[in-house]
């Protein structure tokens, strides 16, 4: 929980990313035991529920956080540790660079309609303006 503390604070933490490897490392290490539990143990002992439901956390833990690390490290090498910008944020610049300023100062509230190719932006002003 220290990293959420810095975080909050606003503080850089060099180790973020060998803290999601450990958790990666924790959710094989709880998949493999639960593993040797539905192989070798008796229904008595441990249910065969309980023990599939956990294989099934960890496998899901195991696909998030790798999403995750994929996404969020994979530009590391190229010097860049910083996540992209969420897609409506992108598609809001580049309307807005395509657009004439003079076509969105006309609109009181101007926002991209999903699906414009931002060559040939249309009906970038949902709000009917006076003629």
């Amino acid at each position: 929980y220290s990293y959420y503390l810095c975080a909050s604070f606003g503080v850089a933490c060099p180790w973020k990313r060998f803290l999601t490897q450990a958790q990666m490392l924790q959710f094989c290490l709880c998949l493999s035991h639960s593993s040797y539990l539905l192989l070798c143990t008796r229904e008595d002992v441990y249910p065969r529920s309980m023990i599939l439901l956990q294989m099934w956390v960890m496998v899901n833990m195991l696909v998030l956080f790798g999403n995750f690390y994929r996404k969020r490290y994979s530009n590391a090498d190229k010097g860049r540790d910083k996540p992209s910008a969420p897609k409506s944020l992108t598609s809001i610049s580049k309307v807005s660079a395509v657009v004439p300023s003079t076509l969105m100062s006309d609109c009181p509230n101007p926002c991209p309609v999903e699906g414009v190719d931002n060559k040939q932006p249309t009906n970038v002003c949902p709000v009917p303006t006076s003629a």
